[in-house]
C-alpha cells in the first residue's frame, strides 16, 4: 500500500513592501501540514510575467477585499505581490487579519488550498495603513493549471453523461483516475498536472485530480491530509451522507493495467479506522461519515443539483442563469429565493417547480468601485443536498488610478547640450497623459531642472546618466528610470590663439573683391610655419576647385557622420573689422560645396562665435573659413580663439544579438564577435511566443528593439536599452494569421518603420509610419504557400531599405531593390541546402550597403558576409548557447 506524501519544502525570501520609512513592521511564515517535514526542493514553482510593464500596487478599503484579492493572486498563482491596506485597523490586527483573510480566500476550494505549498508575507505601516508584500510557491504554475482545466473539460466530456447523478458521476471519475494514472515509486511528482501529463504522482496529485474532477460536475468533494500518516485522500458527499474515498489506495502498486481496487471506496469513520492498513490522525475539521455507504443510495431518494455553484457578471445591468435538477429519485419540488443582495439582484423567472428548471436572475448596475455578492437560496423539502446556496458576485467599476510612469525623450544627448525629457502617466482605465513629475538624476556629467530640461557637460568618454521621474496622484507614487547617454565627441581642434594681420602668403596670391572703392589684390597667409591644421583662412570670394585643393586636406570619416565646425572669433580694438564684414564656413564634397555665410555685428574687442552643421555623405570633405570685408574695406586684426570640427560619427556598421523566448531576454553585442553580451535586458511577456525584431524607430542612428504579437497584430517597441514599458504599441495586419514581422527604412527618411510577410500569398505589406492603418507599400514577391524567410536591407546603398527572401532548402537569398515590380535584382547562393538555418541581414561592415548572414542554432555559430559576390564568408564567430532555439537580429546598437 502506498501511503507516502512526498513534498516540497520551500526557501522563501521576505521582500518590503515598498520604499517609504513606516513606523513598525511585521510578517509570518506558513506552510501547508501537508508539506511539514519534506525535503527543501521545489520542481514546479516558477514565476510567470503575463503582459509588459509593471503595475501600480491595489488598495484595499476592507478585510473582505484583501480576501478577494488573496483568491485572485492565489487561483492566478502569482508568486509575488503587493497591496495596501487601508481603513480602520490597529497596527497589531493585520497579522490576524492576514490569516483570517487567507482561510476564507481558499475555505470552499480544497483544491486550491492544497495547491498552495508555502508562504512568507512581510508588512509595514502605520494604524489603518500598511503596505503588505507576499511570496508564494505552488504546486504548479498557471500555465499548467491552465492546462489542466483544458484536459480535465475533455476528460469529462467522453465520461459523464446527461442525467448521471452523483453515485455514478464519482465511480466514472474513480474508475478513470485509477485506471489511467500511475504511483510515482521515485515521490517526486505531487500535482494534478504531474498526474494528467507525467501519468504519475503520489497520493497529492491523486486527491487534487480527483477533488479537481468532481467539482467540475458539481459533486461536493473535500481533500483530508492525516501529518502522522504522512497522507491524503477524499471525502465525497453522496445524496445525505459524507464518506471517505483513497483514490491512491485503491491503485495496486506496482502499477496493474486494467486492474481497479474498491477496498477504500466510500467507507465510514469507523470503517476506514478498522481497514488493516488503518486510516488515522486525520484533522478534525473533516466532515464526519457517521453512515455505511449502501450502493444505489442516490437512486433511492431524491438529490437537488444545482449549476453552477457560482456566477460571476459584469458591472453592467443583465440576467444571468441557474440550473435546477434532480440526480435522485422520485419527485422534488422546489422553490428559489435571493437571501442576499435583495438591493440589486432579483429572480424574475424559475422561483419554483419540480424536479428540473431554469433560475433566472436579473441583476442592476453597479455604480461603486468593490465588487458585491448576492446569495440565492434553493429548497428542495426531504431531498438530499437541500437546501443549496449558490452565488452572483458582480464586479465592481474601480477608480481611475495612477498604473504606471515613462519617461519619453532621446536615449542619447550631445556632450555641451541640453535635451527635454517629458513624463507620461498610464491609468488603470488603459488611457495615458503627459504630467509634469519630479526630476532627479545621479551624475555629475549632466542635472535636470524641473521642466526636465537635461543639461550634459563635457565628457572625455561616453557616460551613462540615470534620470528618475517620480509623481504621485491618489495617494499612490510612480517612478521611472531612463537611461540616458551622455556622447563624447571627438574635437579636431585646427586652430588656437592666432593674433594678426592677413599678409604674404604661403600659397600665392588670391585676387579678391575686398574693398568697395576698388579692386586691388589681399593677400593671404598660412598665418605661422607653427601651424599645422587643417582648416584654412581666406578672404571672402567664390572658391573654384583648385582653391580648395591648395588651401584645404582632405578628410575621411564614415559616410553618415555629422560634424559641426564652430568658429569664435574677436577682432582687434586697434585695428577694428567693420560691421557688417562678411565671414563665412564651407563644406565641400566631391565638387558641391555649401557656405554658411554670416555677418559681424559685435563690437571691438568683443567675441563672436559661430557654428554650421553638415552632414557627411561619402565620407570624404574639405572645410575652409572664409573672412571677407564690409563696404569701407581695409586690413582687420583679429583673433581667431578656436576652430573645431565636432564629429559625431556612430555609424559603426550592423552587429547582431539574440532573444531568449523562455525568459524573453534580449542579448546584444556592439561587435561582430563571440564573448559575452555588451547589453542584457528583459523586455515582453516570458515565456513568450511573440517575434523579436529591431530597428532605429526615432532616427537617432540607434537601433532598439521590438516584439510583434501573432495573435493580436500588435507592434510593442522599446527606444531604450533597460527594458520597462513598450514605448510604442500599435496594431496593424490581421489577427490570428501568423503573419512574419519585418522593419527597414522603406521611403529613406532615417527612421525604420516596419511590415509584415504573408507567406501563404507571397506577399510584403509595408508601412511608413509607425501606425495602424493600410499599408503604403503592397508587393508580391516569390511563391506562394513557401517556407522562404523574408529579410530586408539597403542592397543597392541608395538610403530605402527594400525586401528579400531566403530558401533553406535552396541555400539562396533572392532580394529585390525598391518597392515595385516583380523581379528579382540580386541572386546569391550562400550557406547550406536543405538546412534549418535562420536568415540574418545587416550593414556588417559600415559602408552604408547590407548584407547576408545566417545563423546555425545548433552551434550558436552566426556568418556574416559583407558583398553579393559568390565568395567565401566574411565573418564568423559563435555567440549564445547551443540548441537553445534563440532568435537572432541584427542592429547598430
Amino acid at each position: 500500500m502506498k501511503k507516502y506524501l512526498f513534498g516540497i519544502a520551500v526557501l522563501l525570501i521576505v521582500v518590503l513592501s515598498n520604499g517609504a520609512v513606516y513606523a513598525a513592521t511585521g510578517g509570518t511564515s506558513w506552510v501547508h501540514p501537508a508539506w511539514q517535514d519534506q525535503i527543501q526542493r521545489n520542481d514546479f514553482a516558477s514565476e510567470e510575467t503575463k503582459t509588459i510593464g509593471t503595475f501600480s500596487t491595489p488598495t484595499c478599503n476592507s478585510e473582505q477585499a484583501v480576501v478577494a484579492l488573496l483568491k485572485d493572486k492565489f487561483s492566478q498563482r502569482v508568486t509575488s505581490f503587493s497591496f495596501n491596506m487601508v481603513y480602520g485597523f490597529s497596527f497589531s490586527e493585520v497579522g490576524g487579519i492576514l490569516s483570517r483573510a487567507k482561510e476564507a480566500a481558499v475555505a470552499d476550494d480544497d483544491y486550491l488550498a492544497f495547491s498552495i505549498q508555502a508562504y512568507n508575507n512581510s508588512w509595514s505601516g502605520y494604524n489603518g495603513d500598511v503596505g503588505v508584500t507576499y511570496s508564494v510557491t505552488y504546486l504548479s504554475t498557471f500555465s499548467q493549471e491552465q492546462e489542466v482545466a483544458t484536459r480535465v473539460d475533455a476528460i469529462l466530456g467522453s465520461i459523464i453523461t446527461a442525467g448521471m447523478n452523483d453515485e455514478e458521476k464519482e465511480k466514472k471519475i474513480h474508475d478513470w483516475v485509477v485506471a489511467n494514472v500511475a504511483y510515482d515509486e521515485s515521490l517526486k511528482e505531487h500535482s494534478a498536472w504531474a498526474a494528467l501529463f507525467l501519468g504519475k504522482t503520489v497520493c497529492q496529485g491523486y486527491s487534487l485530480l480527483t477533488c479537481k474532477m468532481l467539482q467540475e460536475v458539481d459533486v461536493p468533494v473535500r481533500i483530508i491530509n492525516s501529518e502522522a500518516m504522512n497522507h491524503a485522500w477524499n471525502m465525497i458527499y453522496l445524496c445525505g451522507h459524507w464518506y471517505h474515498l483513497d483514490v491512491t489506495w485503491n491503485d495496486p502498486v506496482p502499477d496493474l493495467p486494467g486492474r481497479i481496487l474498491y477496498t477504500y471506496y466510500n467507507l465510514s469513520d469507523s470503517e476506514i479506522q478498522g481497514m488493516s492498513p488503518s486510516h488515522y490522525g486525520w484533522s478534525g475539521a473533516a466532515p464526519a461519515a457517521p453512515v455505511s455507504y449502501v450502493e444505489g443510495i442516490c437512486a433511492l431518494t431524491s438529490n437537488l443539483s444545482v449549476t453552477p455553484s457560482n456566477r460571476n457578471v459584469a458591472k453592467e445591468s443583465g440576467t444571468t442563469t441557474f440550473s435546477v435538477s434532480n440526480t435522485g429519485a422520485g419527485t422534488m419540488p422546489w422553490s428559489a429565493q435571493v437571501v442576499s443582495g435583495t438591493g440589486w439582484l432579483s429572480i424574475t423567472f424559475g422561483n419554483s417547480g419540480s424536479n428540473t428548471g431554469t433560475i433566472t436572475c436579473n441583476f442592476t448596475p453597479n455604480s461603486t468601485s468593490s465588487s458585491r455578492t448576492g446569495t440565492i437560496r434553493i429548497t428542495a423539502t426531504g431531498a438530499s443536498g437541500s437546501p443549496k446556496n449558490v452565488t452572483v458576485t458582480q464586479a465592481g467599476t474601480p477608480a481611475v488610478t495612477l498604473s504606471g510612469l515613462t519617461i519619453n525623450g532621446p536615449a542619447s544627448v550631445d556632450e555641451n547640450s541640453t535635451a527635454t525629457f517629458t513624463a507620461t502617466a498610464n491609468w488603470s482605465n488603459g488611457s495615458t497623459s503627459v504630467v509634469t513629475p519630479s526630476w532627479s538624476e545621479n551624475s555629475a556629467y549632466a542635472s535636470i531642472n524641473e521642466s526636465g530640461v537635461l543639461i550634459a557637460v563635457d565628457v572625455t568618454e561616453d557616460q551613462l546618466v540615470m534620470v528618475t521621474a517620480s509623481y504621485t496622484s491618489g495617494g499612490i507614487t510612480e517612478n521611472a528610470i531612463k537611461s540616458i547617454t551622455i556622447l563624447n565627441h571627438e574635437n579636431i581642434i585646427f586652430y588656437e590663439g592666432f593674433e594678426g594681420q592677413f599678409f604674404a602668403t604661403d600659397y600665392g596670391d588670391i585676387p579678391v573683391g575686398w574693398n568697395a572703392y576698388g579692386s586691388e589684390t589681399i593677400q593671404f597667409s598660412k598665418i605661422t610655419s607653427a601651424f599645422e591644421g587643417n582648416v584654412a583662412l581666406r578672404a571672402a570670394g567664390t572658391f573654384d576647385s583648385a582653391e580648395w585643393t591648395a588651401l584645404q586636406k582632405e578628410f575621411t570619416v564614415l559616410p553618415g557622420a555629422s560634424i559641426e565646425v564652430a568658429l569664435k572669433i574677436r577682432v582687434d580694438a586697434n585695428t577694428p573689422m567693420y560691421v557688417g564684414t562678411e565671414m563665412g564656413i564651407c563644406f565641400r564634397e566631391g565638387t558641391s560645396a555649401t557656405c554658411e555665410d554670416f555677418v559681424w555685428y559685435s563690437d571691438s574687442g568683443s567675441y563672436e562665435s559661430r557654428s554650421a552643421r553638415f552632414t557627411v555623405a561619402t565620407g570624404n570633405f574639405y572645410v575652409i573659413i572664409k573672412l571677407g570685408a564690409a563696404d569701407g574695406g581695409g586690413i582687420a586684426s583679429f583673433d581667431l580663439d578656436a576652430v573645431t570640427i565636432t564629429v559625431n560619427d556612430k555609424n559603426t556598421g550592423d552587429t547582431i544579438g539574440l532573444f531568449n523566448p523562455d525568459s524573453s531576454v534580449f542579448y546584444l553585442k556592439n561587435e561582430t564577435t563571440g564573448g559575452n553580451a555588451d547589453t542584457k535586458f528583459q523586455f515582453g511577456p516570458k515565456p513568450s511566443i511573440w517575434t523579436p525584431f529591431a530597428g532605429d524607430w526615432n532616427g537617432n542612428s540607434q537601433s532598439t528593439v521590438g516584439l510583434f504579437d501573432p495573435k493580436k497584430s500588435r507592434f510593442f517597441m522599446t527606444y531604450t536599452h533597460d527594458g520597462g514599458y513598450a514605448d510604442k504599441v500599435f496594431d496593424f495586419g490581421p489577427d490570428n494569421r501568423d503573419w512574419q514581422p519585418i522593419t527597414g527604412d522603406w521611403n529613406g527618411n532615417g527612421n525604420c518603420s516596419i511590415g509584415l510577410y504573408d507567406a501563404v500569398n507571397g506577399k510584403f505589406y509595408l508601412k511608413d509610419s509607425l501606425s495602424g492603418g493600410n499599408a503604403d507599400y503592397v508587393i508580391r514577391f516569390g511563391p506562394k504557400d513557401s517556407d522562404w524567410q523574408p529579410v530586408t536591407g539597403d542592397w543597392d546603398g541608395d538610403g530605402r531599405d527594400s525586401i528579400g527572401l531566403y530558401s533553406s532548402k535552396r541555400g539562396k537569398f533572392y532580394l529585390k531593390n525598391g518597392h515595385t515590380g516583380s523581379g528579382t535584382d540580386i541572386v546569391l547562393r550562400y550557406g547550406p541546402t536543405g538546412q534549418s538555418w535562420t536568415s540574418i541581414c545587416g550593414d556588417w561592415d559600415g559602408n552604408g550597403t547590407d548584407g547576408v548572414g545566417l545563423f546555425k542554432d545548433a552551434t550558436s555559430t552566426f556568418y556574416l558576409k559583407n558583398n553579393f559576390s559568390d565568395s567565401a564568408t566574411d565573418i564568423r564567430f559563435d555567440f549564445g548557447p547551443d540548441k537553445k532555439g534563440w532568435k537572432p537580429l541584427a542592429g547598430n546598437w
